[in-house]
């Protein structure tokens, strides 16, 4: 006998309001300060279910890091159309992915992240390397593509995909980030992504 689909969707609305409930806990509070209990609390769940879906206090940290990333859309179909040009392309990808990093919720976690490096020492290699695959992967692919037909002159695809997201961040984001501009947003993102999508086909369009 088949079990009920109505659990199933129950728990899954309480894992739902759990994540919901410790992304504002943990943003507002910090790790160390943020209790189980008023996880709990905010989800309107018993501390015992918390415990059940997640087990202890780290592993749901990590996880409503991970699951931050992963509510994007970042389908490859979204971010690249094999129709358009290359340039149009890398010009969509950095919108979508500009327009994710800039969010305040975006900007709050890498600014928690940063405060937290000491108690998760690898955690933020944890996430570059894996967590951030929606759009580093992703573009990964893409420029392997443009690399095996031709139309780019690329060694290293994923190393090509970390210097363009470079170039849209390097600017602006990371000085903002760590406090030298009080500007939250890039001054004029269309020049930006103009400058970083013609200097990027200026490397890899060259030839060898």
């Amino acid at each position: 006998m088949k079990p009920s689909a109505e659990p199933v969707k129950q728990a899954d609305r309480k894992r739902l309001a759990i994540l919901s409930a410790a992304k504002k806990i943990f943003l507002s509070q910090g790790f160390n300060a943020a209790s189980m209990d008023a996880i709990a609390s905010l989800a309107d769940v018993s501390k015992r279910t918390v415990y059940d879906h997640f087990g202890d206090k780290v592993t749901l940290f990590k996880i409503m890091l991970q699951e931050h990333w992963r509510d994007i859309v970042t389908t490859e179909d979204v971010l690249f159309d094999e129709k358009k040009s290359v340039a149009s392309n890398l010009t969509q990808f950095a919108k979508t992915f500009l327009c994710f990093v800039y969010q305040q919720e975006t900007i709050d976690i890498f600014r928690l992240l940063i405060a937290e490096t000491t108690q998760f020492p690898d955690l933020l290699d944890e996430l570059v390397s894996e967590e951030k695959a929606p759009f580093t992967k992703l573009l990964t692919d893409f420029l392997q593509k443009k690399k095996n037909s031709g139309e780019l002159n690329i060694r290293d695809a994923k190393l090509a995909a970390a210097y363009f997201m470079g170039f849209l961040k390097e600017p602006h984001y990371w000085p903002m980030m760590l406090g030298f501009t009080k500007t939250k947003q890039h001054p004029n993102p269309s020049k930006l992504i103009k400058e970083a999508v013609d200097a990027f086909l200026k490397i890899y369009t060259q030839c060898s």
